[in-house]
């Protein structure tokens, strides 16, 4: 009986936790980001945005965090339905990122659709960037770029 209760708290905690999540993103970005109340957030989960930039998550997206999501000045992330992402994830979008439904992104992969440009004195300050479009039932392995 009391691994059954045990299990009742943690899910518990994880609900209030994944709704103190949604509250807290709403009132920083409100319009710029669209979520749904219930997911399933067990670590953390940092969200940056920058002006202009907007976030769609779909429909029970897992993280079991620590993971780490970054959108420039007018980039555009969407993620599908039933996607999860294992510990250290990372996206940055300077551009569009899209990731289908019910996607799988294992530990430690970065997905980012820019690169710096490199000129003749180093390093500029300007970035190239091109869309990314991850399909639908994707399974990204650990450790990829």
């Amino acid at each position: 009986m009391k691994k059954g209760l045990y299990v009742l708290i943690k899910k518990f905690v994880l609900l209030i936790k994944t709704i103190v999540f949604f509250f807290t993103v709403k009132m920083k970005y409100g319009r710029q980001i669209h979520l749904y109340l219930i997911n399933s957030i067990k670590g953390k989960l940092q969200v940056h945005l920058l002006p202009n930039s907007f976030v769609d998550i779909g429909d029970f997206f897992m993280v079991e965090g620590p993971c780490y999501i970054k959108c420039l000045e007018k980039a555009i992330l969407n993620v599908g339905d039933k996607c999860f992402l294992n510990h250290n994830c990372s996206i940055t979008c300077a551009e569009r990122v899209d990731i289908g439904n019910e996607c799988a992104i294992a530990n430690n992969v970065v997905i980012i659709d820019h690169d710096h440009l490199v000129g003749n004195n180093g390093v500029e300050n300007r970035l190239e960037s091109s869309p990314i479009r991850i399909g639908n039932k994707v399974w990204i392995g650990a450790n990829a770029v």
